[in-house]
């Protein structure tokens, strides 16, 4: 683990990629925990994540306001 880390705010086109482990509200925005990082994101994207909590996945910022999330596939073997 990466010991005192900041929280990261994703800039366009940025993508963090892990295992979900947490999603919380603080003051209106959502802090999610994946893999070693911590990212702050936008009110409303915890429904999305939620179903997704310890799976793989990728959250990447494709606008000022948008965001993709995904859960990543396995590679094949």
């Amino acid at each position: 683990m990466i010991p005192n880390l900041p929280p990261i705010v994703l800039r366009n086109l940025q993508e963090v990629v892990g295992t979900l482990l947490e999603a919380r509200e603080v003051d209106g925005s959502i802090f999610a925990k994946v893999g070693e990082f911590e990212v702050i994101l936008p009110p409303g994207i915890e429904e999305r994540l939620n179903p997704l909590m310890g799976r793989k996945v990728g959250i990447l910022r494709v606008h000022t306001t948008k965001y993709c999330v995904a859960e990543v596939p396995p590679c094949p073997s």
